[in-house]
């Protein structure tokens, strides 16, 4: 059987405020023991990998507390090999900031799309959607100190939507040219039912800084869609660009 996913298990070792960065989990699970894909953390561009935000989520975070970390990827052989690693790490203490964790444990498994019914996906982690003027230039006015913003619920969702897809068809054509896989051959819409959920503050990284901005949480609602094989990579590799931005 084939996996795309990994359940992580922490025990929280000190008190302390809830803090957004995994940067540390990421780096020292891709890097050690892990040639193969080291590289991927500080690759430019898109990369065919996300993680989680540590949950459950409260403000604060006692010790002995348990708390989970998902990691997924379209690439089985990423999931596979990365596994490996974390079978080298018991007991090993990631440090992010002042927060201190021990790895307990881990499973691996495989989200099932459901065949010929209904089905939602349902976003836990914000959407960060950054949209260049460029491609709407009918509003340069209303951003005119900006090369770019982040979408907000006050925004024309049609920014969202248009963004949303072309960066998820991007992503999935760049996929299959590194897995030599054949690319889809047309666009497709493919959000046409959503819920807003709300919008949340959450936090970035660029050239070693940390910059709040605006993502948002929503609800896809798919029928009788046949691009199975998108969807899922959709599911594997992500929704919007948080995993793409320079971290350096």
């Amino acid at each position: 059987m084939l996996y795309y996913r990994i359940f992580l298990n922490f025990l929280n070792k000190l008190n302390f405020l809830y803090l957004f960065r995994t940067e540390n989990i990421k780096r020292s699970l891709l890097i050690k023991n892990n040639e193969k894909y080291s590289f991927l953390h500080d690759k430019a561009g898109y990369k065919f990998f996300c993680f989680s935000n540590i949950f459950p989520f409260s403000e604060t975070i006692y010790e002995n507390d348990i708390r989970k970390l998902v990691i997924s990827s379209p690439d089985h052989i990423f999931i596979d090999t990365l596994s490996l690693s974390l079978n080298t790490l018991p007991n090993y203490m990631v440090n992010i900031g002042k927060m201190k964790f021990k790895f307990m444990d881990f499973k691996k498994i495989d989200p099932i799309i459901p065949k010929n019914e209904p089905f939602s996906l349902i976003t836990g982690t914000p959407i960060i959607m950054r949209i260049s003027l460029e491609k709407f230039s009918d509003h340069k006015s209303d951003f005119k100190d900006f090369p770019y913003f982040y979408w907000k619920k006050n925004f024309p969702l049609d920014f969202f939507i248009s963004q949303l897809e072309n960066t998820l068809i991007k992503k999935y054509e760049e996929y299959c040219q590194y897995q030599n896989k054949v690319q889809p051959n047309e666009h497709v819409h493919l959000f046409e039912r959503f819920r807003f959920k709300k919008q949340v503050s959450t936090q970035i990284r660029m050239k070693r800084l940390s910059y709040k901005v605006i993502g948002t949480l929503w609800i896809f609602e798919f029928e009788d869609w046949g691009n199975r094989n998108l969807i899922k990579f959709a599911l594997d590799a992500g929704l919007g660009e948080r995993n793409c931005l320079r971290k350096n």
